[in-house]
């Protein structure tokens, strides 16, 4: 509540959001989705990174 207060997103008088809580909340939600997906991309690059060390070392122990 706070952030919203010093952001001046809040009408003490209606006391009602003004409309830049709106755009506010948008963002928030838009961000939120955006660190979801890089969640998800990071732990699909982890697990390709895995899979790779897996076959370089298997196809080191074929060599040797």
């Amino acid at each position: 509540m706070s952030k919203i207060v010093d952001k001046e997103m809040w009408d003490h008088y209606s006391e009602l959001p003004n409309p830049a809580w709106y755009d506010y909340k948008n963002k928030q939600k838009e961000m939120t989705k955006n660190e979801k997906q890089l969640y998800k991309d990071i732990s699909d690059l982890t697990k390709a990174v895995q899979k790779l060390v897996k076959l370089l070392e298997k196809m080191a122990k074929q060599q040797l």
